[in-house]
């Protein structure tokens, strides 16, 4: 109940984010640029391997795997990797196994760990510690391949109990490398520590997957970073770590993942966690933002915490305090490619999927008010109550036509960028109007 307390009242800052789809424009255009023009041959990209796939000698599926995850088709449509396309059932049900298996769910752990193996997939979990003070025991998440798809997913999952919620507000933005992470900048302390936790153990069960395989698997292995909500934060910073890091380690010191689209990233309603321009462009100019899908609902608030501009500008309006609480607690970016959700469409595929077990178990006014409530604001972010009347992510209740989620993002972000022109109440109305309508 505390958490969707939480989330209506962060929808002030949905409403009046003038940041929503923070981006650095120039950074975008040159990114965009890269990759437009560095199709090129794999085995510039790593050292040491067999690499089959250049440009000339590319069946048009392979091409199609090597490009990055958002790319711009026919009409400035945008489109998403077939890969991503494809797996994407499983990449859904995958994040509903990391809640099932932090909140030992055994039996349906037990069901998808089967189901996924008959599909090919090898799972194999890791380790890591939650709470202000790293003092709980955790298991953040888990990795998996497919050596049909020659692909791995790292699995992140969300909060899932009180020494989750403890990372969470703990939004302090705190230099990175104070935090033990290998990048500039500041991030959200909070996050980062779990992230950090775990960092180790998460690398040496992905090493486990990649020294097994060939050279030439090897160099076309796609590597999938996913989580929902914090899992979705969790997995925005490791995919810079990785990326960066990781990457050169594994692949090689001239590994460019703007060039070889090895890692995706696809976040579900993540919180932000990039506190400056710093982390954020660091972030950008070594995973690409053409390799990073953040998918959520319009009206869903927890994509905007970290508080972004806005709550910047405002935080700076208090006496005396105002400007140390714009500096440590706002001014987060959103990172990726936006696919964005219609809020009634949500709603609606919500109300499909109630769960006749949670009609009948609900008795009495204050049990038919909360589950009235619930099944009205967990779609917003991904969730429903058909298996938990308390309201659980749901991968039904995700909307999986990514590519013209991404244009409804693209069309939503090209809007606003008009409207800010308008300026003075005009504006602001206007403004209004396209945030909260």
């Amino acid at each position: 109940m505390i958490k969707y307390i939480f989330i209506i009242i962060l929808l002030f800052e949905e409403s009046f984010a003038s940041d929503y789809f923070s981006t650095d424009e120039n950074l975008q255009s040159h990114t965009q640029a890269i990759q437009r023009n560095s199709q090129i041959n794999r085995d510039d990209l790593f050292e040491n391997s067999a690499h089959p796939h250049s440009i000339e000698n590319t069946d048009p599926e392979q091409y199609k795997r090597n490009q990055p995850l958002v790319s711009t088709g026919v009409d400035n449509h945008l489109e998403v990797n077939p890969l991503l396309q494809k797996s994407l059932d499983a990449l859904l049900e995958m994040n509903d196994l990391s809640y099932a298996i932090v909140k030992e769910h055994d039996k349906k752990s037990a069901a998808y760990i089967q189901k996924f193996r008959d599909e090919g997939w090898e799972i194999k979990t890791f380790s890591g510690k939650n709470g202000i003070k790293l003092s709980h025991d955790d298991t953040p998440g888990f990795v998996a391949y497919n050596a049909k798809l020659n692909m791995i997913t790292i699995v992140y999952h969300g909060s899932s109990n009180s020494e989750d919620w403890e990372n969470n507000l703990d939004a302090k933005k705190t230099l990175a490398k104070d935090l033990g992470l290998m990048m500039p900048g500041r991030v959200h302390r909070g996050i980062a520590l779990k992230y950090q936790s775990s960092r180790e153990n998460m690398e040496n069960t992905l090493d486990f997957f990649i020294n097994s395989l060939s050279p030439e698997k090897k160099s076309d292995v796609k590597i999938v970073v996913t989580g929902h909500s914090q899992g979705g934060s969790l997995a925005s910073l490791a995919i810079a770590d990785l990326a960066a890091n990781y990457g050169k380690r594994t692949f090689g010191e001239h590994f460019d993942n703007i060039k070889s689209n090895t890692f995706f990233g696809y976040f579900l309603a993540p919180a932000r966690v990039y506190g400056d321009d710093t982390s954020f462009n660091w972030l950008n100019s070594h995973v690409g933002q053409n390799n990073m899908i953040r998918h959520n609902v319009k009206h869903d608030p927890v994509p905007n915490t970290g508080l972004g501009k806005t709550s910047e500008s405002l935080f700076k309006k208090i006496p005396f305090a105002g400007d140390y609480l714009a500096d440590k607690y706002a001014g987060y970016k959103s990172v990726g490619f936006l696919a964005l959700d219609n809020t009634n469409d949500a709603i609606e595929r919500g109300k499909l999927l109630k769960g006749v077990g949670n009609n009948e178990a609900s008795s009495g006014f204050l049990s038919k008010l909360k589950q009235s409530v619930y099944s009205w604001f967990a779609p917003l972010h991904g969730g429903s109550i058909r298996e938990d009347p308390d309201a659980a992510y749901d991968p039904l209740i995700i909307n999986k036509n990514l590519s013209d989620l991404l244009d409804a993002g693209k069309d939503y972000k090209d809007k606003s960028r008009e409207i800010k022109k308008i300026g003075g109440i005009k504006g602001l109305w206007a403004t209004l109007k396209h945030k909260l309508f």
